[in-house]
């Protein structure tokens, strides 16, 4: 599956948890941090694009990532550690 997401879905997406689209962008691009998988520098490069543009200060972009995605998201970066024996 395509890691580019359809601009539809993220309107959807907004609707549905009444936050604005750019909100929700944020949110999908850095939730894709956080997954065990290989990522391209083309992929990466499509991830920083859609935070740079985004409205976004510094900080607001930070406290997205550590108040908002990273208690969510953080339990799967543990996830991995399961899969190998001791």
């Amino acid at each position: 599956m395509s890691l580019k997401r359809a601009r539809t879905l993220w309107i959807e997406e907004a609707e549905k948890y009444g936050a604005d689209l750019a909100r929700v962008q944020v949110w999908d691009a850095l939730s894709e941090l956080f997954l065990d998988s290989y990522r391209t520098v083309d992929e990466l490069d499509w991830l920083a694009e859609i935070i740079a543009d985004t409205p976004f200060s510094f900080s607001e972009l930070g406290h997205i990532l550590f108040c908002e995605v990273g208690p969510v998201c953080f339990p799967n970066t543990l996830l991995w550690v399961s899969r190998f024996p001791n």
